[in-house]
């Protein structure tokens, strides 16, 4: 079983792990255009952090956890994985606009192409981030999400009806309408239960 002092040696080993792969990985691109370069350097911190999440995840499946403590513990390290990926994705899109904007001169005698070709790449960029930015929040709040979403379709759909028979955790019973509104769609299960 895992403990914390067993987690803090994982997070102490992985470090200077990280930082050797991190020395190959510049020494690797090293060669490589400017892009692949920029990107290497600018990932040493994300990089770590995503490391880290990797191990405290490896740990936290392993640890003597009650399940609600599990099931927070893992939505917090997804959350802030898929946060990594949109920030690296965020990051990957910046480095490409600079390095493509490179080209184009805002002191030469005509500007007219490079303020065009200025205005479009920060256009397409803050298009871009806001997509990355909307995936990586619909990615990261979609256990949240689901069960609104299915509380909708249930709705729309009306798969029950009332005077159905339902079973709810082996038990079966009808389907009625509630005596007062609830928040839900007013509708309540009726206390015609089967006792076997």
């Amino acid at each position: 079983m895992a403990s914390p002092a067993l987690i803090g040696v994982c997070c102490a080993l992985v470090l200077p792990l990280h930082g050797l792969a991190f020395r190959w990985a510049r020494w690797a691109v090293s060669e490589k255009s400017l892009f692949w370069r920029s990107l290497v350097s600018r990932s040493r911190g994300p990089s770590r952090l995503a490391l880290l999440v990797i191990v405290l995840a490896a740990a936290a499946s392993t640890a003597p956890l009650t399940w609600e403590v599990r099931l927070v513990v893992n939505q917090v390290l997804l959350v802030a994985f898929v946060t990594l990926v949109g920030g690296a994705c965020a990051t990957a899109i910046h480095i490409a606009t600079v390095i493509y904007l490179r080209r184009f001169k805002l002191d030469a005698e005509d500007t007219l192409l490079a303020r065009k070709h200025f205005t479009q790449m920060r256009i397409l960029e803050r298009a871009a981030l806001t997509l990355v930015a909307l995936v990586t929040i619909g990615i990261a709040m979609q256990p949240v999400l689901s069960n609104p979403v299915a509380g909708l379709q249930i709705a729309i759909t009306q798969p029950i009806r009332i005077e159905d028979a339902v079973i709810v955790e082996n038990a079966w019973g009808w389907s009625r309408r509630s005596p007062r509104p609830t928040w839900s769609c007013g509708y309540g299960i009726g206390a015609a239960w089967c006792c076997r």
